[in-house]
């Protein structure tokens, strides 16, 4: 999944005539899944995993403040987004961040809009 959403690749890399070759080269007996279900069924999986893995940091005792941030940002297609991120150091003094959400808006960026 890392490929996805690490590197941000589409799902239709899967459908890919020369990435599938390169992972038949790597691995003949492995058989891509669909990009149906990468997003239907891997995708859901993955966020499950993520959101408990983020509950379980957020419970323990070491953590004593968290600051939260916001960014918004316009992609080149217009679409306008926001973001919300946790940031905490831990006792070894690391810092520690999460994406909380990123969810689309359909308001301008306006100190009038992002407040309500």
């Amino acid at each position: 999944m890392k490929l996805f959403t690490k590197d941000f690749q589409p799902f239709r890399i899967v459908e890919d005539k020369d990435f599938r070759a390169f992972v038949q080269l790597l691995n003949p007996s492995y058989t891509l899944p669909s990009r149906k279900t990468i997003a239907q069924t891997f995708l859901p999986a993955a966020y499950e995993e993520a959101m408990h893995k983020l509950k379980e940091v957020y419970s323990r005792s070491e953590i004593d403040s968290v600051t939260l941030t916001t960014d918004c940002w316009a992609s080149s297609n217009g679409d306008s987004f926001m973001a919300v991120t946790s940031c905490y150091l831990n006792f070894d003094m690391e810092l520690n961040s999460n994406v909380m959400g990123c969810f689309l808006s359909t308001e301008i960026h306006t100190s009038e809009n992002l407040a309500t």
